[in-house]
C-alpha cells in the first residue's frame, strides 16, 4: 500500500507521466510474489508505536519501519528497506536496516 499510495502522489505531482505510472505499476504487480508481506499483529502495533515516538515518525511510516525490523530479525533472507522519505530513512538506518538508494531526479 505504500509503495503505491507514493506513486499515485508522484503521479499527480507530475513525477510520472500516466505510462510511466502504469508501468511502474506492472513492474510492481509482477514482482508482488518475491516480496514478504506481513499480518499487521498486536507485536508490531507495539513496535511502531515506540518507533513513532523514538523517531518521530507518521504513523503508517511508523508501521513501515516496524515491518522491516520484524522481517530483518527473521534468520535468512537479506532485508532491504526502500522508501522516498528522507526522515524514515534515517530512522532506518538507526535501526540498523540496510537501505535502497533512490536516484534523485
Amino acid at each position: 500500500m505504500e509503495t503505491r499510495a507514493a506513486l499515485a502522489r508522484r503521479r499527480h505531482a507530475g513525477g510520472l507521466t500516466p505510462a510511466e505510472h502504469r508501468r511502474v505499476l506492472e513492474d510492481l504487480e509482477g514482482h508482488w510474489g518475491r516480496y514478504a508481506r506481513l499480518e499487521l499483529a498486536e507485536d508490531m502495533l507495539i513496535d511502531a508505536a515506540r518507533l513513532a515516538e523514538v523517531h518521530r515518525l507518521r504513523a503508517y511510516d511508523a508501521v513501515h519501519l516496524a515491518s522491516a525490523v520484524i522481517l530483518a530479525r527473521r534468520p535468512g533472507g537479506e532485508t532491504l528497506f526502500v522508501s522516498w522519505d528522507d526522515q524514515l530513512d534515517a530512522a532506518a538506518a538507526r535501526e540498523g536496516l540496510r537501505l535502497v538508494r533512490r536516484r534523485r531526479r
